[in-house]
């Protein structure tokens, strides 16, 4: 299977994703200028022509996209080069993952989620319910619950993040319900993809996606 380090070379075209000091999300397009003994030199990294300074010590997210699937890893800015060859420095890659066919990086978190169930068009005959969330990423969620998710005109999602008031809203496509056996107990397992969402809501999945993936670093390095 391929690796990361099979797509880090020059001219290689990757995105960048950090949490700034205000908390704010940032995706960023950038693309591999050398590759040296000690450290990768990119491209500063930029949005809409805008380039963006990213602190020395910065935790990012590097992210390969193939035609089999995405590339992650964690990296750190280490500072930039002024010279010849100007740029941003930043380490080796560590933590890879690889997601099959997905464009976003899928977490184990828990969250809260309102299932608004219509049954005809005239969106007047409802059923809501209330499951957490197995798992989630920016584009779907996975959840278990003892039936599946059926005899529906349309599913409205709400979910909630444990940072903010305001829920995600979201139209939802019923992916699958399926049988499964957890601790020897017969349950559902349901997966959902995001039909309609905007951008700025697909940014806070994101980012909380983003959060739980540096929590866990976190914890694991202190354990």
């Amino acid at each position: 299977m391929p690796d990361i380090y099979d797509f880090i070379k020059e001219l290689a075209v990757f995105e960048l994703e950090y949490i700034d000091s205000y908390d704010n999300y940032h995706c960023l397009n950038s693309y591999v200028k050398r590759v040296n003994d000690d450290h990768i030199l990119i491209s500063p990294p930029q949005k809409n022509n805008l380039a963006h300074n990213l602190p020395d010590g910065q935790e990012i997210n590097i992210i390969f996209k193939t035609e089999n699937g995405t590339f992650s890893a964690v990296s750190n800015v280490m500072n930039k080069q002024l010279d010849s060859m100007s740029g941003l420095r930043i380490s080796f890659p560590y933590n890879s993952q690889f997601t099959e066919r997905r464009e976003f990086l899928r977490v184990p978190l828990n969250l809260k989620v309102e299932v608004i169930k219509y049954f005809d068009k005239t969106y007047m005959n409802m059923e809501t319910f209330n499951i957490q969330t197995r798992n989630i990423s920016g584009s779907g969620l996975c959840y278990l619950s003892d039936s599946p998710l059926d005899n529906y005109y349309d599913v409205h999602c709400n979910i909630y993040l444990n940072y903010e008031k305001e829920p995600v809203s979201i139209r939802a496509e019923h992916i699958y319900s399926k049988k499964v056996k957890i601790n020897n107990e017969k349950t559902y397992l349901t997966a959902i993809s995001f039909a309609g969402i905007s951008e700025e809501d697909v940014s806070r999945l994101v980012k909380t996606c983003f959060k739980y993936q540096i929590d866990n670093r976190s914890k694991n390095f202190e354990d």
